[in-house]
């Protein structure tokens, strides 16, 4: 066992060139004298091993071929004068002995190659293993090579396409040392990550690269729209090679540096076939005090490792092509390490032997080019290029683990402030950075971890105050699934870029209240909907699909930016190229969580974005209670306006007033401030909880009835009260307002514990809420009880205080100055109580959810019944009740209530933003409407032929992956997808290029789309069907909405019967859509068996 050295940083030189001058060699004051020299063009053999003794030296300018190990008491160097080579089992460096090859002053130039190769015949005898390159306590590592310092890589200068055999680089190559038969890897600018090359130069000419093979894919080269998009070009070769000879597949080579050792000094290295595939610890690099300008590749297992480490250095790192983390911090005690200037390219999952379950990808693993395991490190300029993973993942645990367990018990490194996080970017990947306590590291395979932490992470100061996460200057572009998840309290997100990415920041939280404080900032942000950036037609399906009808790839998920749980508070935000279907900001889908309430919106710019805030899915509880304030009414126009979903059919009425203003760009605008409002119930009579709870609005809107004002929703579980059936609902709430809940349905009766809170409140906030009992229930004055508090507790089920009661419904709304307090109308079995905000936050802006002085909240203890009222029962009772309801805005001020004068015209600044579930799909020409069911039929006779008599055997593609479950807590992170298995890596002639993968073929002749080059811009409805129709993978996210509305008007003619039973079954598997009319209406359509539109028998 081993642990790597506990040091202090150094100060450093500055990175040299290859173009310095004239120096003299580390070994040029022996005067020859050495007690080993192989010379210049020899080759010697050593079959009884090498030993350097201490006091001696020994130089090596030709090839030394050693038969077991070789040990080095006293120095041994390697040539920076001619082309040099060591190749042996392995090498310790016992105490007093040093490894060199060139010098800080003077490192290797890069015409000259110093190569150490490992071989797998003998093990190290002190227990460093197979290949080891091992510097034991006392030796010392000094690596020095010219080749690759003063660039180890660099951009594109100009795109480069397909079939091109020259690369155009931002920096002067040949100045700084890079020449023909260097090999470099070229980073993929896609949604595939695979799309990553490797090639070999047969020329460079000041910055223009000539290339031994034509590029199979095309890499962008430009800053579009404001993002960064050029493709990296990473320099592979360097003066000094450290290699395992590929006798043993999967098993490379490896350094180790031991407790106490002497130095560990690395740069301008090349590791190839390094790592161990059957083994944890067996890593190319563990640097001890720096690792500059190196270059890792083709690694069976990690590349740079920082072990119970404290002020090391990476600087300037190359890795490429490697399984497992590359930059891998691993114990969770390493704080106060650089890394600075570090690209990762390609980093692939770890499928087999000995690994940490992070290493895989998809939604269960974490496979990351940066995994950091204690957030008290700076990251500067660093890169994370092409994974089917995550670019950097900063994980948090209780405590270390492993070896640094014992030896420093006291470290928390989930309670750690993140160290400076500044102008670090991730593209091609799954997710460029989350930030989040995760469990899924445990031990030496997949397991969970038991040092994690629970998942809502938030660090503190040193005063134990909340400390705020800051990142700055980060930028993201083509992450396949999403950019951005953070589950913490405070953060702070400035300056940042994101662009091509289908959810590019969320900020989660526990998803069922927010039990640590703080609130979440996205300051001067710039969001790009689709960049110059189109990408290539050959990407791999897993991760992206080509659209013919944008020209350009899009990701294999497609949705729009998502806001999730909150409270996030946006300022300087501006929006880009949207296509007119999607909204630059919006909630994210299948959302069954809590969002906040004070979330909002200041300095919104739009730049040829039609669309700005949409809650495209109000099936889910989470995009049914979502709100944004829009402040300085830069988003809607409407200062200070609450904006609402607005989606006909679903919850209109519930939020629609006189007083509110609707646009297709921004949803519903209101005048009212809108609060969360917590509701929970336990100790059900018949069993319960109910399947759904029903909140009606219960101020009369002129004209309305109360059921046009309902709100149904799910709920989720009580974790407080889970041993007695709790169930909780979070409700978007205006001040002012009157809430009915009605528990009726299901059988579930009716509760003996509930509660009542209202959050993100300021003081003085009051709403009314209305719990329906059975009509004679008994409830007395010490049925209801009051406090302020965080969260309901177990142990909570009532408070010291008893709230006031009042024997008229007048008197107890007249009562303001009285706090919260009810009246309860018995024979209608309706208890009305007035919650009113206690505390507030003084003078410092609000900090989550509660004041410091807690929630104001009112828990009541009623007779359970087995006979709860349903919702149209409870709603009659209170407009039974004379002035309960008031029915117009003279004497109801929520009614009154109205937004000021528009600021701007948004019908003139947006003029074809399509309607909800418009077919046009930002076409020329669209008619902001829907299609009817005879332009749909029109237009599939027209185009794609008639219906199919009889459907064909099912398709044997599994389907698409179904969304989060609908109420876990906490939450899982962003979408699921596939894991594939890795491809093989890059070589530099590169096979034919594989032809794309068949895909089910969902219509009869003739072909899919074959009409759509006819369509014209008044076909603009038709136009969509074609795309639905050429695109089987089209069925995903809002696309379901869309169809949901084409499907119940009758227009699914185009949909041939493979793509109707594959919507058939997301249907029916994703719950939370509520889609089972359209779902009957697609599998009666093509006559489909229940066996195969059911997602278990999809399965099979």
């Amino acid at each position: 066992m081993y642990m790597p050295l506990l040091a202090a940083l150094l100060l450093l030189p500055a990175l040299r060139g290859s173009a310095a001058q004239p120096c003299a060699p580390p070994y040029a004051d022996r005067g020859g004298a050495f007690e080993l020299r192989v010379a210049a063009g020899e080759a010697r053999d050593f079959p009884g091993g090498l030993t350097v003794e201490a006091g001696t030296a020994a130089l090596i300018e030709g090839e030394a071929r050693v038969a077991g190990g070789v040990t080095v008491r006293g120095t041994l160097y390697l040539s920076s004068e001619a082309s040099s080579k060591l190749s042996a089992d392995w090498v310790s460096i016992e105490a007093g002995g040093a490894l060199v090859a060139g010098s800080e002053a003077c490192p290797v130039p890069p015409g000259v190659t110093a190569t150490v190769e490992l071989r797998d015949a003998s093990t190290h005898p002190a227990g460093a293993g197979r290949k080891a390159l091992a510097v034991m306590r006392g030796g010392a590592l000094e690596l020095h090579g010219g080749k690759g310092l003063a660039l180890p890589f660099a951009r594109l200068a100009a795109a480069a396409a397909a079939g091109d055999a020259s690369l155009a680089l931002d920096s002067d190559a040949a100045a700084a040392g890079w020449a023909a038969g260097d090999e470099v890897a070229i980073a993929s600018t896609d949604f595939d990550p695979y799309q990553t090359e490797r090639a070999v130069l047969v020329g460079v000419e000041g910055a223009r690269l000539a290339l031994g093979a034509p590029l199979r894919f095309k890499h962008f080269g430009e800053v579009t729209q404001g993002v960064d998009q050029r493709a990296e070009v990473a320099l592979l070769s360097r003066s000094i090679r450290i290699v395992g000879a590929a006798d043993t597949p999967g098993i490379g080579c490896h350094t180790i540096a031991y407790e106490g050792f002497a130095a560990y000094h690395v740069e301008g290295v090349a590791f190839s076939n390094c790592g161990q595939a059957d083994a944890i610890g067996r890593y190319p690099v563990p640097p001890g005090t720096y690792a500059r300008s190196n270059a890792v590749s083709d690694s069976n297992f990690r590349a740079y490792t920082v072990h119970g480490t404290q002020g090391v250095l990476l600087e300037g790192n190359v890795a490429f092509n490697v399984a497992g983390h590359a930059y891998f911090f691993e114990d969770g005690s390493e704080f106060g390490n650089t890394l600075r200037n570090n690209l990762g390219v390609l980093v692939t999952p770890k499928t087999t032997g000995a690994r940490l379950g992070s290493d895989r990808e998809g939604a269960n693993g974490d496979l990351s080019v940066f995994w950091l395991t204690n957030p008290n490190n700076t990251l500067e300029g660093n890169i994370a290029a092409a994974s089917p993973g995550w670019g950097f993942f900063v994980h948090t645990r209780l405590a270390p683990r492993g070896l640094s367990k014992s030896r420093w018990p006291g470290i928390r490194p989930f309670r750690t402030p993140l160290g400076r996080f500044f102008g670090n970017s991730a593209h091609s990947v799954r997710m460029c950075l989350e930030m989040e306590a995760d469990g899924v590291d445990g031990g030496d395979s997949p397991a969970v971890d038991p040092n994690s932490p629970p998942a809502n992470w938030q660090p503190v100061n040193a005063d134990g105050s909340w400390a705020e996460t800051r990142i700055e200057r980060f930028s993201c572009h083509h992450a396949f699934v999403a950019g951005f998840w953070a589950r913490m309290g405070s953060m702070r997100l400035v300056s940042t870029a994101w662009a091509d990415t289908p959810e590019a920041v969320q900020f989660a939280t526990t998803g069922t209240h927010v039990t640590t404080p703080g609130t979440s900032y996205l300051i001067n942000a710039l969001f790009v909907g689709y960049s110059d950036n189109t990408g290539d037609k050959g990407g791999d399906a897993r991760y992206q699909r080509w659209d013919a009808r944008l020209g350009r790839s899009v990701p294999r998920l497609e949705d729009v930016s998502g806001l999730y749980d909150g409270p996030v508070v946006m300022r300087g935000v501006t929006a880009r190229r949207f296509p007119p279907s999607t909204a630059s900001i919006g909630v994210r889908s299948y959302n069954s969580f809590q969002m906040a309430a004070l979330s909002s919106v200041s300095g919104f710019r739009s730049e040829g974005s039609t669309l700005r805030f949409a809650v495209q899915d109000t099936s889910g509880d989470g995009g049914r209670t979502a709100s944004l304030r829009d402040v300085d009414g830069s988003l809607s126009g409407y200062r200070g306006a609450t904006l609402l979903p607005n989606q006909p059919g679903a919850t209109q009425g519930y939020y629609s007033a006189p007083g509110c203003a609707a646009h297709n760009a921004f949803g519903l605008a209101c005048p009212h401030k809108y609060v969360n409002l917590e509701l929970g119930a336990w100790d059900w009579a018949a069993g319960g909880p109910p399947v759904r709870a029903t909140l009606t609005r219960a101020n009369l809107s002129p004209g309305a009835a109360l059921d046009g004002q309902r709100l149904s929703l799910a709920g989720g579980e009580l974790i407080t009260k889970a041993s007695r059936r709790g169930r909780y609902w979070n409700v978007a709430a205006a001040v002012k307002g009157v809430y009915l809940v009605s528990w009726g349905g299901g059988g579930a009766g009716s509760p003996a514990k509930a509660f009542a809170q209202c959050s993100s409140c300021s003081k003085g906030d009051e709403l009314e809420v209305v719990f329906c009992y059975p009509p004679g229930t008994p409830l007395g004055a010490k049925n209801v009880t009051r406090g302020s508090v965080e969260f309901i507790s177990a142990n909570q089920d009532a408070a010291s205080a008893y709230a006031p009661a009042f024997g008229t419904l007048i008197r107890m709304r007249a009562a303001s100055a009285n706090g919260t307090r009810f009246y309860y109308h018995r024979t209608s079995g309706l208890l009305f109580l007035r919650l009113q905000q206690a505390d507030g936050w003084g003078g410092a802006a609000p900090g989550g959810y509660c004041p410091p002085a807690g929630c104001s909240w009112a828990a009541v203890d009623a007779a359970p019944s087995s006979a709860a009222p349903d919702a149209a029962g409870c709603e009659a009772r209170v407009a039974a009740l004379a002035g309960a309801a008031p029915k117009d805005a003279a004497t109801d001020p929520f009614l009154a209530a109205r937004l000021p004068a528009p600021l701007f015209d948004l019908a003139a600044a947006c003029p074809n933003v399509p309607k909800p579930f418009c077919d046009c799909w930002g076409w020329t020409g669209c008619s902001n409407r829907a299609c009817t069911a005879a332009e749909s039929e029109a237009c599939d006779a027209t185009n794609l032929g008639p219906a199919p008599p009889s459907p064909p055997p099912p398709s044997p593609s599994p389907p698409p992956p179904s969304p989060p479950p609908a109420s876990p807590s906490p939450r899982p992170s962003p979408s699921p997808s596939p894991s594939p298995s890795p491809r093989p890596p890059p070589s530099p002639s590169p096979p034919p290029s594989p032809s794309p993968s068949p895909s089910p073929s969902p219509s009869p002749s003739p072909p899919p789309g074959s009409g759509c080059a006819s369509v014209s811009a008044a076909g603009a409805c038709c136009a969509d069907h074609c795309f639905a129709q050429a695109n089987p993978n089209f069925s995903v996210g809002a696309s379901f909405l869309e169809f949901a509305s084409t499907c119940k008007s009758g227009g699914l003619g185009c949909l041939g019967s493979n793509d109707g039973c594959r919507f058939c079954r997301l249907a029916k598997a994703n719950t939370q859509l509520h889609l089972p009319v359209c779902a009957a209406c697609v599998c009666s359509r093509y006559g489909l068996p229940a066996d195969q539109c059911d997602p278990a028998g999809a399965a099979a």
